[in-house]
């Protein structure tokens, strides 16, 4: 809602780390990023959505961003009835988006009755960074990632936004664990300078770094699992 279309990006990133932290949530059925996605920008009956997802609530909102501001919008719906359930809105500095995230996280828990224990709780909270620069270094380079049609130009891209989060917050987890995914990619394709193993050892040792710095990262242990294939 910025009217910047260069600050999806952002609003995207945002949305995939609450639904990360929600499938969190033991007994709760998360759909995944790109199936949610798929409604992104379009104006359709939630009670149709619900049914084509086989859910029984919705998760909507929106992000606005204002140079060193954000606003967070959110409500959760119930899929059959479109009733709404909770709904909330933040106006936060950058620097606490992390605590916002994991804010409304808990509220959609606290709204479906789910009880938590203190250590359930613990694992939801979002490990992010808190450098802002970095984190934002990071969502550019998910969206490199993660868009359609990623040649060797946009992996070179990411590649270098990712050693620059990583010089701002060298242990921001989910840094090298993207870049490990990007060395798998690289791999793939052929891209990157030195051989096909070399690059498969880096993108290993990006992922053993990533477990090193947060063992339970979910982001982590799909960087290793990834590499585990080859």
């Amino acid at each position: 809602m910025s009217g910047d279309a260069e600050q999806e990006y952002f609003s995207d990133g945002i949305c995939e780390d609450i639904i990360t932290d929600l499938s969190k949530v033991p007994g709760l059925l998360v759909i995944a990023r790109n199936s949610s996605f798929a409604y992104k920008g379009k104006s359709i009956d939630l009670r149709i959505v619900g049914r084509e997802l086989c859910v029984q609530n919705i998760l909507e909102g929106s992000v606005r961003r204002s140079g060193t501001r954000v606003r967070i919008t959110a409500q959760l719906i119930d899929a059959e009835t479109g009733q709404h359930l909770w709904a909330e809105r933040y106006d936060r500095d950058l620097t606490d988006i992390f605590a916002v995230q994991d804010e409304v996280t808990l509220s959609i828990v606290d709204a479906l009755k789910i009880h938590l224990t203190p250590l359930q709780k613990a694992r939801i909270a979002s490990t992010g960074s808190a450098n802002p620069e970095a984190h934002d270094l990071f969502l550019r380079m998910r969206d490199l990632l993660f868009s359609p049609g990623i040649d060797e130009a946009r992996w070179n891209r990411a590649q270098e936004l990712g050693h620059r989060a990583r010089e701002l917050d060298p242990n921001f987890v989910q840094v090298p664990a993207m870049m490990s995914i990007l060395h798998a990619m690289a791999s793939v394709n052929g891209w990157g300078k030195g051989s096909r193993d070399d690059v498969i050892a880096q993108g290993y040792a990006m992922a053993k770094r990533a477990i090193e710095i947060s063992p339970e990262d979910p982001m982590a242990n799909t960087a290793l699992a990834t590499m585990a294939r080859f």
